[in-house]
């Protein structure tokens, strides 16, 4: 029993969090957080992977600069 225990708790220990990000327009009485500055905080704090899915994407290269430069700091 101990054995499957501390495979629990290894396997607990390794598993990756996510943060989902939802963002649209601002509606009465709804409490939101920039988008870009969400993104930028989430690009930098990455040290794995990074799953973006979008409709629209605007001003890429300055949205993306944080996740370069993360990667190019964890790589280089």
């Amino acid at each position: 029993m101990k054995t499957l225990v501390a495979d629990r708790e290894r396997r607990a220990a390794q598993e990756v969090g996510a943060d989902l990000v939802w963002s649209g327009p601002d509606l009465a009485g709804d409490y939101t957080r920039d988008t870009r500055i969400v993104v930028h905080e989430l690009f930098r704090k990455a040290r794995k992977r990074v799953l973006v899915s979008t409709y629209a994407l605007y001003q890429g290269k300055d949205l993306f600069l944080p996740l370069h430069e993360t990667m190019a700091f964890d790589n280089g």
